[in-house]
């Protein structure tokens, strides 16, 4: 929970030791070579010990030194930071990841708590993009040089999930092993790249205690939206559970097991369609056209002059 730990597997001897923050990203966000941390603060008092954050506090506060802080004092914050280098050096960039979005005066024992940030494939073909998901509805994306791709902040009318523990939220991408389309099977590396905003067979599942969402990668759309029967005690598992290939949802609450599959149905595009009904209608005319335009008597014989 709190870094990682290599030992040795001849003596157990520990050989190195690293340092993590609990709720971070930890990946290399431009493809520069080196580690980069990304965190969501939404509080003074979260990570008050990282250099980082307290520079964050000072620029969204406009204070130029660090005052204690107090609770009654406290800033409202709600905040992505991304930093480069392990430890890190150098600020990527900030965003704000609350904006636009309904306060959580309708659910004021929830507080404001945040997802472990989601890595995704970058949006213009080179880097990465985070996905951030708050729990008063507003879900981000920002590409590695802190341009937002999309915003959605509908609320939680739409079925979006809602926490009160940030241990309980979860925010990742459904994998397909293959893919029913067209009677054929279709591998998902295939589709790779081939969309803007990342593969759009891969959907985003965003999981709280009381329910949980698939949402668009490209647009943050809720595509489909489900109510658990019971409040869940623990971030849920994936897994292919019936063997068709796709990643399958389980939950577990205070007194059960509940599993729900994923079913992906990806049709034809509407191009397509026009295309074949086009094509079909041609067809169609060229054969009226064709019989309406023989007269009898026309036709001659092999023999005839």
């Amino acid at each position: 929970r709190d870094g990682l730990a290599v030992v040795s597997l001849k003596n157990g001897r520990p050989v190195c030791h690293i340092s993590l923050t609990d709720h971070a990203l930890y990946a290399d966000l431009d493809q520069d070579g080196k580690l980069d941390t990304v965190q969501v603060v939404t509080s003074p008092e979260e990570f008050s010990s990282s250099p980082g954050v307290q520079s964050l506090i000072q620029k969204i506060t406009g204070e130029k030194k660090d005052p204690p802080l107090q609770p009654a004092d406290a800033p409202v914050i709600c905040h992505a930071l991304v930093t480069s280098g392990l430890p890190p050096q150098e600020e990527l960039f900030t965003a704000p990841l609350c904006l636009g979005g309904p306060s959580m005066s309708h659910r004021p024992q929830l507080g404001l708590s945040a997802a472990a940030p989601l890595l995704v494939e970058g949006s213009m073909g080179y880097g990465n993009d985070v996905v951030f998901a708050m729990n008063n509805g507003v879900i981000s994306r920002y590409d590695s040089n802190g341009r937002e791709i999309w915003r959605k902040k509908g609320g939680l009318k739409d079925g979006t999930p809602y926490w009160s523990r940030s241990d309980a939220a979860f925010l990742g991408r459904i994998q397909f092993g293959s893919v029913k389309e067209s009677h054929s099977s279709v591998s998902a590396s295939s589709h790779r790249n081939q969309h803007r905003y990342g593969s759009p067979l891969r959907p985003i599942l965003l999981s709280g205690e009381e329910g949980a969402a698939l949402l668009s990668p490209a647009s943050g759309r809720v595509l489909s939206s489900v109510a658990f029967p019971q409040p869940v005690t623990s971030q849920p598992l994936l897994g292919d559970f019936n063997g068709d290939g796709t990643y399958d949802l389980l939950v577990v609450s205070a007194d059960g097991l509940w599993g729900y599959r994923v079913v992906v149905e990806t049709g034809r595009s509407g191009f397509f369609r026009i295309v074949v009904v086009t094509l079909l209608i041609g067809i169609a005319i060229s054969a009226l056209v064709q019989k309406t335009s023989q007269q009898p008597g026309q036709y001659k014989r092999s023999f005839d002059a």
